[in-house]
């Protein structure tokens, strides 16, 4: 089960995580992960289907953390 957090409250902390991400413009996207760039500090959801590869966290409303799947014995 997934905990949506609102953006501008919390953000991700794990940058290896699995991301299910909802865009201010509506869009739904899968993130493998998110990346700070040393220089400039900027903090950009990694994603790879994306034109652009990255997606900075001020154009996201809202994330959750895709739990890692476990099959049952």
């Amino acid at each position: 089960m997934a905990f949506w957090h609102r953006m501008a409250d919390e953000q991700p902390t794990d940058e290896r995580g699995k991301y299910l991400l909802v865009g201010k413009r509506g869009g739904m996207y899968l993130a493998n992960g998110f990346h700070v760039w040393k220089h400039s500090g900027r903090r950009s959801f990694y994603i790879p289907n994306n034109r652009d590869g990255y997606m900075d966290f001020d154009k996201i409303m809202a994330w959750a953390v895709v739990p890692e799947y476990e099959e049952s014995k």
